[in-house]
């Protein structure tokens, strides 16, 4: 720009002194304007970055999934966007001094589950002989976010095992975060819930509350016996609908024989 206004005064025929000062007071000027656009566009680029930190830091501490860890310990992790946890919670005395021991929060997902059964192992909650359960419950609103969870935390459950030389079965499900606000109404893991309703589903009079402090493998040995009564049931049932058809259709025979 300075170029161009040296150029256009050279063709002018002025004082030296009135075209001098003039053409200083021009270039004095033009790098003013630039400044002043300089200063508004950095603003401008400030505030965006200001805001995208803003919003950068607020994500860390937003939970968007949730995985819960029931063996007699029941533990529950909250994870944000960036798979870390923001949050641990125990539901019963020995889920909170697990807690309490281990620093979980800030910790990666998966390290943080790793955490967790290691520590269940060292305390002796996992039978020697891998007739424990371990149930993982994934939280999650998306689907592809609650499936990739669930694997992470599967994973990282069985190298756990592994690396503290213990067998344990390990079952997996999953459910939408409002299943999370439900259960903490009632002071339980989401895992857990699922499974006592799926209890009540089988024996609707069951005491519901006898379950509420027990391990996962003696819940789980409970509806699979009820399972096995429902399914022992409806074969029996079946049976006798065969016989009662059998029997009418030799009814039906020995009528048409009839005269």
């Amino acid at each position: 720009m300075n170029t161009e206004i040296q150029k256009a005064f050279a063709a002018v025929r002025a004082d030296e002194t009135l075209v001098t000062a003039t053409r200083q007071r021009l270039l004095s000027g033009a790098p003013a304007r630039l400044r002043r656009r300089l200063v508004l566009r950095s603003s401008v680029l400030v505030l965006l970055a200001v805001c995208l930190l803003a919003a950068s830091l607020a994500s860390v501490h937003v939970p968007v999934a949730a995985v819960s860890i029931d063996i007699n310990p029941g533990i529950e992790l909250d994870v944000n966007l960036y798979n870390r946890v923001v949050a641990a919670r125990g539901f019963n005395p020995a889920g909170q001094a697990i807690v309490a021991a281990l620093e979980l929060e800030d910790r990666p997902v998966h390290a943080a589950v790793g955490a967790v059964i290691a520590m269940a192992a060292r305390q002796g909650y996992l039978d020697t002989d891998g007739s424990s359960l371990i149930a993982l419950t994934t939280s999650a609103d998306l689907v592809p976010a609650r499936s990739q969870l669930a694997k992470t935390a599967e994973k990282a459950a069985q190298k756990a095992l592994d690396e503290a030389g213990q067998a344990a079965g390990i079952v997996s499900e999953h459910t939408v975060l409002a299943r999370v606000a439900q259960a903490r109404e009632l002071g339980i893991s989401p895992g857990r819930m699922n499974l006592i309703e799926k209890l009540q589903e089988l024996d609707p009079e069951s005491d519901t509350d006898d379950y509420l402090e027990t391990d996962i493998a003696s819940l789980m040995q409970r509806i699979n016996q009820l399972k096995q009564q429902e399914r022992e049931a409806q074969k029996e049932t079946r049976a006798v609908g065969n016989e009662n058809r059998r029997n009418e259709k030799g009814n039906q025979g020995k009528g048409g024989n009839k005269p």
